[in-house]
């Protein structure tokens, strides 16, 4: 079954007048590569990019419940005409029904925060980003879901 993958767009208005940001270098972190988990302490840590914040929030509809989702947002944004992938975020969730009801199918809410890096333009011009959302069932199975054929979008 084919979806539709829908793009929105968000515009950001550039500052014109931008201070450099000094970056302190990053230290190497080695990691066995047997390690299935790791932690890494970075400490104190002062505000060095106040950047962007961009919140992407979405609904996917129609799905079967307690069946587990795979849900990935990509954040791209428009640099001389082409799409630049600048982020991209996944989970995995469940969509369950209204407590004290049975359902068939039902909605599952989505929500990512991605970090951008400040841009400045000298000219002042616009950022122009783009989110996609992109989901699927994980764990295939025979799954009868009742769930209407004819409104199968999923968007951003």
């Amino acid at each position: 079954m084919k979806n539709k993958i829908k793009i929105d767009k968000l515009l950001v208005r550039q500052e014109e007048n931008c201070d450099p940001i000094e970056v302190d270098p990053c230290d190497p972190v080695n990691i066995d590569s047997c390690n299935t988990c790791t932690k890494i302490d970075l400490g104190d840590i002062d505000l060095t990019n106040p950047g962007l914040l961009i919140d992407v929030s979405a609904t996917i509809r129609n799905v079967c419940p307690n069946r587990l989702i795979s849900v990935a947002c990509i954040l791209c944004e428009e640099v001389e005409d082409e799409d630049v992938v600048r982020a991209v975020q996944v989970l995995e969730d469940t969509a369950e029904c209204p407590e004290g009801e049975e359902c068939f199918c039902t909605d599952l809410d989505v929500d990512f925060t991605f970090a951008v890096e400040q841009a400045c333009d000298p000219e002042g011009d616009d950022r122009v980003f783009k989110a996609r959302i992109i989901a699927h069932y994980l764990n295939p199975e025979c799954c009868e879901c009742n769930c209407p054929e004819d409104n199968n979008d999923v968007g951003a």
